[in-house]
């Protein structure tokens, strides 16, 4: 009890030093209760306190609304990335009738007047938007293939380029039940031959 009562006087002397006192001083009585107080008292030592921590936020950047500066050309260029989403690396896509999609990403988006290029194994794919970022490729035939794309400006040049992905295309094949199956004929083995006797003598007696 006698420690709880020395703690709560303790905290209690903190809080108004804290607020404006520099100095406190405690004791202890005869009861031997530890007593403190801001007040100097006859036997008293005086405890130092650290001066409390302080932190102060840095105050945010302000910029007049007068005095930004136009975007420029070479800013507007400045794309950070090109991604290829769809398909994923390495991925085996089964059984899509050769249908592949093929979907990417620029950061920041594609501005106006820029384009995007979609290369299948180095060919153009050319069959979609100038502004479209996906296409569907038909008729892909089965094995590994290569997809790559570039960002274009308006004057045709090259901006960004994708970093290849290389993916697998199988089908699985199924036997046409509608097709009449050809079996082997049996073979054919030769019939004996019938055993000839020699003919008897006309006259021989019997």
């Amino acid at each position: 009890m006698k420690l709880r009562l020395a703690i709560g006087s303790f905290f209690a002397v903190l809080l108004a030093t804290a607020a404006g006192a520099e100095q406190i001083y405690r004791w202890v009585d005869e009861q031997g209760l530890v007593h403190y107080s801001d007040v100097p008292q006859d036997g008293a030592e005086t405890v130092v306190l650290q001066p409390p921590a302080t932190y102060s936020a840095p105050r945010p950047a302000t910029t007049p609304s007068g005095s930004r500066q136009p975007v420029t050309d070479d800013e507007q260029d400045g794309y950070e990335g090109l991604t290829i989403v769809s398909p994923g690396a390495e991925e085996t896509i089964w059984n899509t009738a050769g249908v592949i999609k093929v979907a990417v990403s620029p950061t920041p988006a594609l501005l106006e007047g820029h384009s995007v290029n979609i290369y299948l194994n180095g060919q153009l794919i050319a069959e979609k938007a100038p502004t479209s970022l996906s296409a569907e490729l038909t008729e892909v035939p089965r094995g590994e293939h290569t997809v790559t794309a570039e960002i274009l400006d308006a004057n045709g040049r090259v901006l960004m380029s994708a970093q290849p992905i290389t993916f697998f295309y199988r089908q699985t094949l199924i036997p046409n039940i509608n097709t009449p199956r050809i079996r082997p004929s049996p073979a054919v083995r030769p019939r004996p031959r019938a055993l000839q006797l020699p003919a008897r003598p006309a006259n021989r007696p019997v």
